[in-house]
């Protein structure tokens, strides 16, 4: 059953690739551009709000397949009313878990900072992956007073 279905996925993407193609060619350009330039130029200024960017698109493409392998019609037309239709369904449940994520990094690192653990400051970047976040939970968690 399991070599059924990554046959029948890589049969899919043989056969249309422009639009099933499309959600790793642009998270893969745009993964590009964040790293590329950092090192060349802009810094962190243009890096952030293109992850926004990334983050924002990225439901709208996968909704577009999505919709697109359910229609089982592989037009651009349909990718685009796909994506459309299937963006909040997809962005929405991807924030509640995100915000879940970070809440519970948070009461976490609150009784850690209370009962005096320094560690949990220096491991914020860590647990949030370098996000902008990691500097507030940095500062929150710095003195060893508490919040």
């Amino acid at each position: 059953m399991t070599l059924e279905s990554v046959t029948g996925a890589a049969g899919l993407l043989r056969q249309h690739p422009p639009v099933l193609w499309s959600v790793g060619l642009v998270m893969g350009a745009l993964a590009v551009l964040n790293l590329v330039i950092p090192i060349y130029g802009g810094g962190a200024f243009y890096t952030e709000p293109l992850a926004l960017l990334q983050v924002l698109v990225t439901p709208f493409l996968a909704g577009g397949v999505y919709g697109t392998i359910r229609a089982e019609n592989f037009s651009v037309g349909e990718f685009v009313q796909s994506g459309k239709t299937y963006y909040f369904r997809i962005l929405l449940p991807a924030l509640v878990i995100f915000f879940a994520v970070i809440l519970t990094i948070i009461l976490l690192a609150i009784p850690l900072a209370l009962i005096g653990a320094g560690a949990a400051a220096t491991m914020a970047p860590l647990l949030l992956g370098g996000h902008p976040l990691d500097r507030l939970l940095h500062v929150l968690l710095r003195h060893r007073g508490g919040l």
